[in-house]
């Protein structure tokens, strides 16, 4: 007896799960030159916006597990992109902090990722480009509100001016 099921491209979660994978391979070609993984780059990334971000926080943001994150921020802090020291604020908090070398891998890690994107997005208007960055910012908010919540961020203290 034969049973049909559904053609599965037409549910979101199918289309939204085969469009990851084939994005994330992508993301994962073009961060080659600069040998890093996607988890890697959203490590220095949320480093970059929250200097001294832990590794919880990170595991939170990120959606991965805090192990996870050791895997990622290990071979950071080897290849000097990044340090652990405690946080200026909370000193109980051992931090992250990108390092100039690590600013560097990332902001090139960045315009790799940028070619990457708008190779993806060339059938699309700038338009239907922001509606669907829209809708997807939306999904993930959903699915995980603290991905993009900003509210625990924590100011780090500017370095005083020397005289």
């Amino acid at each position: 007896m034969y049973h049909e099921l559904p053609d599965p491209t037409g549910r979101f979660g199918y289309l939204l799960w085969q469009a990851a994978h084939l994005v994330g391979r992508v993301m994962v070609e073009a961060l080659q030159p600069v040998e890093l993984t996607v988890a890697q780059l959203g490590v220095l990334s949320y480093t970059a916006q929250e200097p001294g971000i832990s590794s919880a926080e990170l595991a939170r943001r990120l959606f991965i597990t805090p192990q996870s994150v050791h895997t990622a921020v290990k071979p950071l802090v080897e290849r000097g992109l990044l340090e652990r020291r405690p946080h200026p604020v909370n000193r109980k908090v051992i931090g992250v902090f990108l390092t100039p070398d690590g600013t560097d891998v990332a902001d090139q890690a960045t315009e790799l990722l940028d070619i990457a994107n708008k190779q993806l997005l060339a059938d699309f208007t700038p338009d239907a480009a922001a509606d669907l960055r829209q809708a997807l910012r939306r999904v993930m908010v959903t699915a995980n509100p603290i991905a993009l919540d900003r509210s625990s961020v924590r100011s780090v203290p500017a370095p005083p001016i020397e005289r």
